[in-house]
């Protein structure tokens, strides 16, 4: 019998060093395996109004064949996968997500809000939940909250003649260049609060030009595009006529 427990403590001792030496690599399997099937999911936000507590649909992001993307869809949001990071044990999303306001329903462009980035973790966990789901034909909600977000990036149509850039999002700032009508133009930062300039009340946008200056914008004269249909051209159609800049 001391001959039989020695050598079962020898086995027991050698599957502990096993686990120790390949247990991250059969996470890291575990983790691919999974991703061997196509799946989605909806991402969702809390949010408090007159002491309720409400969810907003924030957009799906579906999974196929190594690829990660988001759905239009036709519905307000419009998601972008920025990039993909992956560990032993987690897959790390950074998502871009962004909405269009209800005017932009009664224009021939979408009226985009500032974009936002998240980065999210799907663990192993949440995949094999995100996968009973789908055998159960249900909807796995994720809930965009208790992550890292800031300010993401896009482009933007100028829609005003002269359009000055500021080196302070403020119109007491110095002007150091100035953007002719339907420059294409790369916002990189958004103010936290927003401004009424000529009847227009809009957040200021921090531009980064060609020649790598940077400055600041009156949000209100500058269209948000993505790609959604011909967005980019309908921004520029709506705006062709002279003094069309007043209309927003």
């Amino acid at each position: 019998m001391k001959c039989l427990s020695k050598k079962r403590k020898i086995i027991f001792l050698l599957i502990l060093f096993s686990i120790f030496l390949y247990g991250e690599e059969n996470i890291k399997y575990d983790i691919e395996n999974l991703l061997k099937d196509s799946f989605s999911f909806q991402l969702q936000e809390n949010f408090k109004y007159k002491d309720k507590i409400y969810s907003l649909y924030r957009g799906s992001i579906n999974y196929n064949d190594g690829n990660w993307y988001g759905l239009f869809a036709g519905s307000y949001e419009w998601i972008e996968i920025k990039n993909v990071e992956k560990n032993n044990s987690s897959i790390y999303l950074t998502i871009q997500h962004s909405s269009f306001s209800e005017k932009g329903k009664t224009k021939k462009y979408w009226n985009w809000n500032y974009p936002r980035l998240y980065k999210i973790e799907i663990t192993k966990e949440i995949l094999e939940e995100i996968l009973s789901c789908k055998k159960n034909n249900s909807v796995y909600y994720y809930y965009l909250y208790d992550i890292e977000s800031n300010n993401g990036f896009c482009h933007a149509i100028v829609i005003t003649d002269n359009l000055r850039v500021r080196a302070l999002p403020n119109i007491e700032s110095e002007i150091l260049t100035k953007l002719k009508k339907f420059e294409d133009i790369m916002l990189i930062d958004c103010s936290i609060e927003k401004e009424e300039i000529d009847g227009i009340t809009a957040h200021w946008y921090k531009i980064k030009l060609d020649n790598d200056i940077e400055g600041w914008i009156f949000g209100g004269y500058a269209k948000i595009y993505f790609q959604v249909k011909n967005d980019k051209e309908d921004i520029i159609k709506a705006f062709e006529k002279e003094g069309s800049e007043y209309i927003n």
